[in-house]
């Protein structure tokens, strides 16, 4: 049976704004407790993986090895993600988070929990705009996943 859960419209800490569903989640920074709690996660999302040239082979090891150190960081991500999460929605599954956090947005929101996203700060669903929806410039991603913030 699938759990049934709905986030409400304000939340304690402000946040960026992301839709999920018919609904936003209001993403708050990692507080510096969680961010020194998490620290040997957050390096291993932050160390930069050895791109691969056009010329590599989708079947040689290096592809390979490559393909795995990205999924392996997604889901280390995902724990981030998560523990952020909860500073807003306490009583989130982790059936939520895991449909919430897809290899489409994670680098964004990892991006956003650490506090790179640029996006506006929203309490209120009532608060989201357009913009808040939006990048104000501030954050920077390579590609495959790279977390690259850039400096103001």
């Amino acid at each position: 049976m699938a759990t049934q859960w709905t986030p409400g419209p304000t939340v304690e800490n402000r946040g960026a704004a992301f839709e999920f569903g018919d609904a936003h989640l209001i993403v708050p920074e990692l507080t510096v407790d969680q961010a020194e709690e998490l620290a040997e996660k957050i390096d291993e999302v932050q160390e930069p993986i050895e791109e691969l040239a056009d010329a590599d082979r989708k079947d040689s090891a290096r592809y390979r090895a490559y393909k795995a150190a990205l999924r392996k960081r997604s889901l280390v991500a995902k724990e981030v993600i998560s523990a952020a999460l909860r500073n807003n929605y306490p009583d989130i599954p982790d059936g939520v988070v895991s449909k919430f956090v897809t290899v489409g947005n994670w680098a964004t929101l990892f991006n956003s929990v650490m506090g790179y996203s640029g996006r506006q700060q929203v309490r209120e669903t009532g608060e989201i705009t357009q913009d808040a929806m939006s990048y104000s410039g501030r954050q920077k991603t390579g590609g495959a996943g790279e977390i690259n913030p850039a400096a103001d």
